[in-house]
């Protein structure tokens, strides 16, 4: 008779690891996932997953089901900064063992809200809803959270910037050459700690 070959598997598979390849997202990231099992593994899908704070693409494998990716979505408009992602345990390896256990993620963070302003605008003439040349225009600015880098300008005009953190001015002198009008002002450049740049403000 010829000779044959059999396996026998009596051994349940398990989760090896699971990695974000980013794990302070920010708003616009995304982060490439990889679930490492013990040996290939079927029937597994998104289904298996407690996804917090953001969504996943299918989950696919390209070395026959020992390795799985996914690419993580942060939700909009939210700040959080502990996070896990948790395989359960209803997939079966190649033999049909059930899954003796699954796995939870290290911590993510997610911190897509953006920062926003609040800004009140004045000036030092008697009238402080009206300003001559030589007075003074001030916005009066408060960050939602604190950030860097806020630039603003009064009549298209570059201003003296004050403060920090969550609350900052901006100052023009008027030199006479500005629009007669109702004044306009931007404040177009702030960033907070995570990294989100904040909506341009006009109101």
């Amino acid at each position: 008779a010829t000779d044959f070959t059999w396996t026998y598997d009596t051994t349940a598979p398990t989760v090896s690891s699971i990695t974000f390849a980013d794990a302070a997202l920010k708003a616009g990231d995304t982060s490439l996932v990889t679930i490492v099992f013990s040996e290939a593994v079927t029937a597994f899908a998104n289904a298996d997953l407690t996804i917090v704070s953001g969504t996943m693409t299918d989950v696919s494998s390209a070395d026959s089901g020992v390795t799985w990716t996914s690419t993580f979505t942060p939700t909009v408009d939210t700040e959080d900064d502990t996070n896990v992602l948790i395989v359960g345990a209803v997939y079966t390896d190649i033999a049909g063992n059930a899954a003796s256990a699954g796995l939870t993620s290290g911590n993510y963070a997610v911190e897509t809200l953006l920062p926003t302003l609040t800004i009140g605008i004045a000036s030092n003439n008697a009238d402080d809803e009206l300003a001559k040349s030589g007075d003074i225009i001030t916005l009066t600015i408060t960050a939602s959270e604190s950030v860097t880098g806020l630039v603003c300008t009064i009549d298209a005009e570059a201003t003296n910037m004050g403060g920090s953190g969550t609350s900052w001015t901006s100052a023009l002198t008027l030199s006479g050459d500005e629009t007669e009008q109702a004044t306009v002002f931007s404040c177009a450049s702030h960033t907070d700690a995570a990294g989100n740049v904040g909506v341009a403000d006009t109101s």
